[in-house]
């Protein structure tokens, strides 16, 4: 009894195999540039955190609730900051 090979070079299934690989990649290369952030030099990420509107350098407050109304530091009442 012989053994059958899957793939053999030249085969179909050993082409079929290729091409769905370099699509992969190129799928994954894509998604990869896609969800990447552009570096530009010189400039620093502002993070914002609980996404109150003031960057987590000058929040005081940084767990503020979302949709909560927030004075320049970052705070609310609930916070037990102020509100102007």
């Amino acid at each position: 009894m012989s053994k059958k090979r899957l793939f053999r070079c030249g085969s179909s299934n050993a082409i079929y195999g290729m091409m769905v690989l370099a699509v992969m990649l190129a799928v994954s290369s894509i998604l990869v540039a896609a969800l990447s952030e552009p570096e530009v030099p010189g400039e620093v990420a502002m993070l914002d955190i609980d996404a109150d509107g003031v960057v987590d350098m000058l929040d005081s407050c940084t767990a503020t609730g979302a949709g909560e109304v927030v004075n320049d530091y970052g705070c609310s009442n609930n916070d037990n900051g102020f509100v102007d």
